[in-house]
C-alpha cells in the first residue's frame, strides 16, 4: 500500500510539474505576444520613426530662424527702455480708453471713419481731436521708436494664458490717428495729416512684434485700414503731385516691412512645443468642456480622448519627441512656404500637402498638432491680401500722377513705376476707367476676377464680387 501510495505521490508530482511547465510556457508565449504587440505595434512604430527625426527637425528649424523655446522669442539684445515703443503704447492706450468713455464718438470712428458721421457729429470733431491731442502726441512718440517689445512671459507661461491688452489699445490709437489725419487733410493741413498716417502705419507694424498669429493678423488689418485712409486722402487732393508722392512713400515704407516675413508665427511654434508637455487628460478635459457631455459620459470621453493623444503602448519620452519633431517640421514648411512664395497660388501649392496631413486620421503623430497649431487653411491669404492692397493703391496713385503729368489717365498699367503683379494670380493687376472713375484691382482671395467689383456692390443677378479694389474717387458707401 505504501508502494501504491508512493507511486501515486510520484504521479502527482509529475502532473504538477507538467502543469507548471505548461503555465510557464503559456506565460512566456503571452509575454512574447505582448512584446511583439508593443514593439511591432503600428502606432508605436509611427511614433518611433517621428521621434528619430527630432534632431534633423530641430536643425532645420534653427537654420530657418524658428524659435525653439520661449526665450527665443525675446530680442537677442535687450531693448533699452528709451528705445522701446511698448511703454508709450501702453500709456497712450490706457489714456485713450478712458477718453473714449467721455467721447463715445471715438467708437464710431474706429468702425467706419469720418465718412459715417452725420453733419451734427462732425461739428464735434474739433473738440474731440483737441482732447485727443496730448494722447496722440504720446502715440506719435511711440511710433518713432526703433523697436517694440511687450516683454511677454513666453518662457514661463503658455500662450493661451497670456493677455494681449495692447491689441485693443493699438486699434484705438491707430483709428484716432488715421481719422485725425483725414480731418486735418480736409482742413488743408497736409503735413499734419502725413505725420498722423505715418504714425498709424508704424504702430500697426508694432502690433506684429509679438510674432504670434493674432498679432500679425491685427497688423494686417490695421495696415489695410491705413491704406484705405490713404485712398481717401488721395481723393481729397487728387491733383496735388507732392501729396501723392508723400502718400506713395508711406506705402513704400510699409511694403518694405511686410507682415509676411520670416518672423511670423514664432509664438505658435513655441506654443506647439509647450503643448508636448501638457498632460493629455487636461487637454482632453479642455476639449470636452466645450464640445462634450457632462457626467459619466463626459468622463468616458475624456478618458478615451486622452488615450487617443497618448497611446498606452508608446513610452512617454518617445511620444513627446515625436510630437515635437512633427510640430517643428510642420512650422518649418508652413512659414517658409508663406514667406518665400511670390503669389498666394504658389504658397497654397507649397502649404497644401502639409495642411492636408493635419486632416489625416491615419497618422497618429499629428494628433497633438491638430490642437496646438490653430492655423486656418486659408490664413496665408490674409498676408497676401495686404500685399495686394498695397500694390493696387500704389498703382492708383501712379495713375493719378500720370494724369497730372499728361492730362489723361494711362491706357494701361504697363510702364508705371509701381509693382503691378497680382499676388492672387499669375498675371497683372486689373485696371478699369469709366469716365473719371478709376479702379485698380486684384482678383482677391477667391482668385477669380469680378471685374473690379467690391463685395458691397453685389447684386442679386450677379456673383458676389470679392476683388481687392483701390478706387478713385473714393466712395465710402461701397469702399468699406
Amino acid at each position: 500500500m505504501r508502494r501504491g501510495g508512493r507511486g501515486g505521490f510520484v504521479g502527482y508530482n509529475e502532473g504538477v510539474r507538467r502543469r507548471a511547465w505548461f503555465i510557464a510556457t503559456a506565460l512566456v508565449a503571452l509575454a512574447a505576444l505582448i512584446a511583439l504587440a508593443v514593439y511591432r505595434n503600428p502606432t508605436r512604430l509611427a511614433f518611433e520613426r517621428a521621434a528619430a527625426d527630432l534632431p534633423a527637425a530641430e536643425a532645420e528649424a534653427r537654420r530657418l530662424g524658428l524659435p525653439l523655446t520661449g526665450a527665443d522669442l525675446r530680442p537677442k539684445t535687450p531693448i533699452m527702455p528709451s528705445e522701446n515703443a511698448a511703454l508709450l503704447i501702453r500709456k497712450a492706450g490706457e489714456q485713450i480708453e478712458t477718453l473714449t468713455k467721455k467721447h463715445p464718438i471715438l467708437n464710431e470712428l474706429s468702425f467706419r471713419g469720418l465718412a459715417s458721421l452725420s453733419p451734427e457729429k462732425r461739428t464735434q470733431l474739433d473738440s474731440v481731436f483737441a482732447d485727443c491731442a496730448p494722447i496722440l502726441e504720446v502715440a506719435i512718440l511711440a511710433s518713432a521708436k526703433p523697436e517694440c517689445d511687450f516683454e511677454r512671459p513666453w518662457d514661463t507661461k503658455p500662450m493661451w494664458e497670456i493677455l494681449f491688452l495692447e491689441h485693443a489699445q493699438l486699434k484705438r490709437l491707430t483709428s484716432a490717428l488715421r481719422n485725425r489725419g483725414l480731418w486735418l487733410m480736409e482742413k488743408g493741413d497736409v503735413s499734419g495729416a502725413i505725420r498722423d498716417f505715418r504714425a498709424a502705419l508704424a504702430l500697426a507694424r508694432f502690433a506684429g512684434s509679438d510674432r504670434d498669429a493674432l498679432g500679425s493678423f491685427l497688423q494686417v488689418n490695421l495696415e489695410m485700414s491705413g491704406i484705405v485712409a490713404i485712398e481717401q486722402a488721395a481723393t481729397l487732393r487728387p491733383r496735388d503731385a507732392k501729396l501723392l508722392a508723400q502718400l506713395d512713400e508711406l506705402l513704400a515704407e510699409m511694403e518694405s516691412h511686410p507682415a509676411r516675413n520670416q518672423q511670423i508665427l514664432g509664438a505658435e511654434v513655441v506654443n506647439s512645443l509647450l503643448m508636448v508637455n501638457y498632460p493629455p487628460d487636461k487637454l482632453a478635459s479642455a476639449v470636452y468642456d466645450h464640445h462634450g457631455s457632462g457626467g459619466l459620459e463626459g468622463q468616458l470621453q475624456v478618458l478615451q480622448y486622452s488615450t487617443y493623444l497618448a497611446p498606452p503602448l508608446v513610452p512617454t519620452t518617445i511620444r513627446k519627441d515625436a510630437y515635437r519633431a512633427r510640430a517643428l517640421r510642420f512650422w518649418s514648411r508652413y512659414i517658409s512656404s508663406i514667406t518665400s512664395a511670390d503669389t498666394s497660388l504658389r504658397a497654397n501649392a507649397l502649404i497644401g500637402p502639409t495642411l492636408s496631413q493635419l486632416d489625416s486620421a491615419d497618422e497618429p503623430t499629428l494628433r497633438l498638432l491638430q490642437h496646438s497649431s490653430p492655423v486656418m487653411k486659408l490664413s496665408h491669404k490674409t498676408y497676401f491680401g495686404s500685399d495686394a492692397k498695397v500694390r493696387t493703391t500704389r498703382a492708383l496713385l501712379a495713375v493719378l500722377e500720370h494724369r497730372i503729368q499728361h492730362g489723361r489717365y494711362p491706357t494701361s498699367l504697363a510702364g508705371l513705376k509701381s509693382n503691378t503683379d497680382d499676388p492672387f494670380s499669375f498675371s497683372k493687376l486689373g485696371y478699369r476707367v469709366n469716365g473719371e472713375e478709376v479702379r485698380v484691382y486684384s482678383v482677391g482671395r477667391d482668385e477669380k476676377s469680378d471685374g473690379g467689383r467690391l463685395l458691397s456692390e453685389r447684386r442679386w443677378f450677379l456673383p458676389r464680387g470679392r476683388d481687392i479694389v483701390s478706387l478713385y474717387p473714393f466712395r465710402p458707401e461701397i469702399s468699406y
